[in-house]
């Protein structure tokens, strides 16, 4: 039976509860979008309250609980070539500095990569960009991470309906990129075999991610409270090599100050920071 009504005490404890195990902070009278991505949820569960699903979220025993809670209250709202000027700057300027500067070896971190477009979207462009100039880079990695074991899982089949391949993708790069399989299409396997999927929290180590040449944290940090935020950016930063760069969204702004940043570029599409200074101390 459908909840029509979500009490404040419900909403505060459920939305405590929500940061804490996830870190996304909810506003202020959201019950409407507690509702409404969790419905589903509390009816198979047999939940009639908000306030029984919460209970049951703090048994030691509901991690698998948490995980679709987490899933449903997660927007994988995402686009190929989201806002497009992050990967043309990416192949203009980001590329081509490395490629005078660096080891050969390209790594990047798409943080937040929602259902793979992101990280395809980079492995494109890293492709096209080798094309016109073979022997840029001896190997290629792309870390894609989602708090979202749900859509990880869906990523990392590299499979999308026709739907998807409609926002932001131009005929030309499907036709190279993707193949038809059955009622859906399939990106191409030397772009999917770049990228390593993995499941993460952004509030957890990044010890296990080592440095990177290009961290994408786009449209991710505005989910967080300001003192995790910055403690996010922060760590962040700390897998950033020297020289390399950090692409953020459009409606982030941090305080660099206090940080090895330079900026690199700024636009409505987004901003971009460029790494100074020394390696510093590994990341946490």
């Amino acid at each position: 039976m459908p909840i029509t009504e979500i009490s404040d005490g419900e909403y505060d404890e459920f939305r405590a509860f929500l940061e804490q195990i996830s870190g996304i902070v909810l506003g202020e009278s959201r019950q409407y979008l507690v509702r409404g991505r969790l419905q589903r949820l509390l009816d198979e569960g047999g939940f009639l309250s908000l306030g029984q699903l919460s209970a049951a979220l703090r048994s030691e025993t509901s991690l698998d609980l948490r995980t679709r809670v987490i899933d449903a209250m997660t927007t994988n709202e995402t686009s190929w070539f989201r806002d497009e000027l992050p990967y043309d700057y990416l192949y203009h300027v980001i590329l081509p500095e490395l490629t005078r500067e660096g080891d050969g070896k390209l790594r990047i971190w798409s943080a937040g990569c929602s259902s793979g477009e992101e990280p395809y979207s980079i492995g494109i462009v890293v492709q096209e960009f080798l094309e016109k100039n073979p022997g840029s880079f001896s190997a290629v990695k792309i870390v894609a991470t989602d708090i979202s074991s749900q859509i990880i899982d869906r990523a990392s089949i590299g499979q999308y309906e026709e739907s998807s391949l409609s926002r932001g993708l131009a005929n030309a790069g499907r036709a190279k990129y993707f193949s038809p399989v059955e009622t859906r299409w399939a990106i191409n396997p030397k772009i999917r075999d770049r990228v390593e999927f993995r499941q993460h929290n952004l509030l957890q180590s990044f010890t296990p991610f080592g440095q990177f040449n290009v961290v994408f944290c786009r449209n991710v940090l505005f989910y967080f409270s300001r003192v995790k935020r910055l403690d996010i950016v922060e760590r962040v930063v700390k897998t950033i090599k020297p020289n390399g760069f950090l692409v953020l969204g459009s409606a982030e702004t941090i305080d660099h100050g206090s940080l090895p940043l330079a900026r690199s570029k700024r636009s409505p599409a987004g901003m971009v920071y460029r790494r100074t200074g020394d390696p510093g101390e590994e990341p946490s």
